[in-house]
């Protein structure tokens, strides 16, 4: 939302839904007439070499990204900040040139990983999420999922672009439920987790409160 109009983005799959009705629902969805409506296909994936020749691609020239959680601006942000810290000194950068691209797929990878759990763990109804729920899933986030499964742990992996309370989240929020927990937690006492939540509680209202008013 800004002063002068709310931008509305809804995704589809074209093999289910015909435009029309994808535009239909979206107007029912926004609960006012939509105006500039655009439709585009959108094909996710990464290029093979973000970094070729004395060419970089960054953002959607270098990876198309599903827009679920909306991470089109943090890739952005990604490719930029390892370009500087790669940028060449000299007129040969092969090393840094192989660097940019090997970290670049990784993280964009991890970023495919942490959408992927959406769709993978996701207990909607309809025949896009059966769709969804059959395909198969990447073996890092397949780890990751049997991990947190075992015991609430979040195997941590090379350029992770989330912290683990956000993996935490969306696994508990999916459904996903740890069958046991490290054996340490049996150490702490019933009182002193009382007390540390109580702390983290306090810590939170704390900080809502500490917040200006739509009125101020």
């Amino acid at each position: 939302p800004n002063q002068v109009a709310t931008g509305v983005l809804h995704a589809y799959s074209s093999g289910l839904s015909r435009d029309e009705d994808a535009l239909e629902s979206a107007t029912a969805a926004a609960g006012a007439k939509l105006a500039d409506v655009v439709i585009r296909s959108l094909h996710p994936g990464v290029r093979s070499n973000v970094w070729e020749g004395n060419c970089v691609a960054v953002g959607a020239a270098a990876c198309i990204l599903d827009p679920v959680h909306d991470v089109d601006l943090h890739a952005l942000q990604l490719g930029v900040v390892h370009l500087l810290s790669l940028f060449p000194v000299t007129e040969q950068f092969t090393a840094e040139r192989a660097e940019y691209n090997r970290v670049m797929r990784s993280f964009c990878e991890r970023i495919r990983d942490f959408q992927c759990a959406f769709y993978a763990l996701s207990p909607f109804t309809g025949e896009f999420w059966q769709q969804a729920r059959a395909q198969q899933v990447p073996q890092p986030l397949a780890h990751k999922i049997a991990t947190f499964r075992a015991r609430g742990e979040i195997a941590p992996m090379e350029d992770e672009s989330f912290f683990s309370e956000s993996w935490q989240a969306i696994f508990t929020g999916l459904g996903v439920l740890p069958e046991t927990w490290p054996p340490t937690i049996d150490h702490i006492s019933p009182d002193r987790f009382k007390q540390e939540f109580r702390r983290t509680l306090d810590f939170i209202k704390g900080k809502v409160l500490e917040q200006p008013t739509h009125d101020g």
